[in-house]
């Protein structure tokens, strides 16, 4: 959820139908979620569903069950910016959260590792079955090895996921040098 800012917020309106709106929110320091609501005369049960958008395929999806109340700190209000009025926010008491992945989302498994890389067999939506090399980095001699190419390369897939702009890696070892040199 603290990944998403936008989501829909679904309660029951004062005539009995249900009402779904479009609603920007917040998470606090718990991961709470915390909305700027205009028209507080809903029902206070309420599910807010937010959506991942994010390139590629993966589209993970969360809903949350719970009641609409009052928040305890006004410190919130710093992730609203200036314009949010501590009388239109509230948090989402969270009862339930449900959690989906995407049904366009790949299945992987890994069928086989060696000192030079592994072998995924991928399951795409279609039906269709392939099967994938990926090569360590650098050869690896042991477990020790494998795990550290394994938590580098996952690393550096989260950050591509996130549109994280990875650090150029000349200037990286080009500063340990100058670092490392200093300290001899």
């Amino acid at each position: 959820m603290e990944l998403s800012s936008i989501g829909t917020l679904s309660t029951l309106a004062q005539d009995g139908w249900p009402l779904g709106v479009g609603v920007r929110f917040a998470v606090d320091a718990e991961g709470t979620p915390v909305l700027r609501l205009l028209n507080p005369s809903l029902d206070n049960r309420s599910t807010l569903h937010a959506q991942l958008e994010q390139c590629g395929l993966r589209s993970p999806q969360c809903t949350i069950q719970g009641n609409l109340n009052k928040p305890a700190d006004a410190t919130i209000l710093r992730r609203f910016g200036e314009e949010a009025d501590v009388e239109n926010l509230y948090i989402v008491d969270v009862q339930r959260v449900l959690q989906m992945e995407d049904f366009n989302e790949s299945e992987a498994k890994m069928i086989w590792v060696d000192h030079l890389g592994f072998d995924l067999r991928i399951y795409s939506p279609q039906n269709s079955v392939f099967d994938v090399r990926i090569p360590f980095p650098r050869e690896v001699t042991d477990e020790k090895g494998a795990k550290f190419s394994f938590n580098g390369m996952s690393q550096l897939a989260w950050e591509v996921e996130k549109i994280f702009q990875a650090p150029d890696f000349e200037k990286v070892k080009q500063l340990k040098r100058i670092t490392y040199s200093g300290m001899l």
